[in-house]
């Protein structure tokens, strides 16, 4: 059997230093000698810009507690982050809002799917999706509703299968997957529902800031996600709602708040919705976690994203080039397709001990993450790593898998 030939650290080190996007990670607070991160779940890297943001709305904040909301622009935070969120999903303006958590966006957005649907019918995910956007759906999907959930065990393929057959309402799609880092074609599901139909609705979460996003190109109805992973935004950070153009004469935000009417500061008693964005905020925005995200869009402005997206696939390919050459021997499997165009924001490997590699990887240096029963994923931010960091990480892994030792 031929085997790949040797990868060197060598190979990385000119891939670099020719990248000048490489310079980019100057601005985060990252380097860190004896730890190699790749962590997979919730906390993306921080931009100096996002901590010095931190940092002055935390000396701020007696001085801006009285005055803060009309002179800080507290209230317009999350239409303004939206539209320049909307770059990087390709979304035009007005069609994004930054609140709330990806669940409860989620609720909003299924919830709308429902109301242009009134004739009810079937709401089909992809069975094993993450929990919460099944929760979420489960909780809407009441025999009350006219909608049923339809949990399909099956690939792409079969989703378009599923379509054609007839009857789908709704279309609700992790466009990555948590566990696999499959990426989903957007595009073509897209088409596939409209002919049938159906209104799409995608979570974002392990997308947004991993690669090219075309909402507005693609046809997508509905789109949601979180700004606490490859977006920057720090733990905790707000999630996003997408509602194209064409739908927002709907009017039916679900729950209804204060932040969302026509004119929040008339305090009216009864309801009337704002005509944009702004009927999707609830209550009062969290204007800590806003501001530290909005430092870390801001970081994102100007980029050539292009360039940004084939360099992560470029570091992509270094991995799995590094997995084929130099780990062989270890019985991991590469779970996440080779094809860049169908991967998200993280590669998996499977192995039956993933869970208590994950653990022995971090006590050496190397953070990733964890899925049960059997996944390990390394996820890969355009913005901060480097060649020679996914080589030294995966060197680490396997010296690591034969009991051996190196120094970071």
């Amino acid at each position: 059997m031929n085997r790949p030939a040797p990868m060197l650290r060598a190979h990385c080190e000119p891939l670099d230093s020719l990248d000048p996007l490489t310079a980019l990670r100057r601005q985060f607070v990252w380097d860190e000698p004896q730890r190699l991160r790749f962590d997979g779940n919730s906390i993306g890297p921080m931009s100096l810009q996002a901590r010095q943001a931190f940092d002055l709305v935390a000396s701020q904040w007696h001085e801006q507690a009285r005055f803060g909301w009309s002179r800080c622009g507290w209230f317009e935070a999350p239409l303004r982050m939206g539209d320049k969120l909307g770059v990087l999903l390709g979304a035009g303006e007005g069609q994004v809002v930054v609140c709330d958590s990806t669940s409860l966006n989620l609720h909003k957005a299924l919830s709308l799917a429902m109301t242009a649907r009134p004739g009810g019918g079937v709401v089909l995910m992809q069975a094993g999706g993450f929990p919460t956007d099944e929760y979420v759906a489960q909780g809407l999907c009441l025999p009350t509703s006219g909608f049923t959930l339809e949990r399909l065990a099956g690939d792409e393929q079969a989703l378009m299968a599923r379509l054609a057959r007839g009857g789908v309402a709704i279309l609700c799609l992790s466009h990555t997957d948590y566990r696999s880092g499959e990426r989903l074609d957007m595009a073509r599901l897209c088409e596939q529902a409209r002919q049938c139909g159906a209104l799409t609705l995608f979570d974002l979460s392990h997308s947004a800031g991993a690669g090219a996003l075309f909402l507005d190109d693609c046809g997508v109805d509905f789109a949601v996600g979180c700004g606490y992973k490859y977006l920057g935004g720090g733990p905790g950070a707000p999630g996003f709602l997408y509602v194209a153009r064409r739908h927002q004469h709907l009017h039916r935000p679900a729950p209804w708040g204060w932040m969302g009417h026509e004119n929040p500061l008339a305090f009216e008693s009864d309801y009337k919705a704002h005509p944009g964005m702004r009927a999707h905020l609830v209550g009062t925005p969290g204007v800590i976690a806003n501001v530290v995200m909005e430092a870390a869009l801001d970081h994102w402005l100007g980029l050539d994203l292009a360039a940004l997206w084939v360099r992560r696939a470029a570091l992509a390919k270094t991995f799995i080039a590094t997995l084929d050459a130099l780990l062989p021997d270890t019985g991991l499997q590469l779970v996440t397709p080779r094809e860049a165009q169908r991967q998200g924001g993280f590669l998996a490997l499977r192995h039956p001990d993933a869970a208590a590699l994950v653990e022995r990887f971090e006590q050496a240096g190397l953070i990733i993450s964890h899925r049960p029963p059997d996944v390990m994923r390394f996820a890969i931010s355009p913005l901060v790593h480097r060649h020679v960091d996914v080589f030294d990480a995966l060197v680490l892994l396997g010296a690591q898998m034969r009991g051996r030792t190196v120094p970071l």
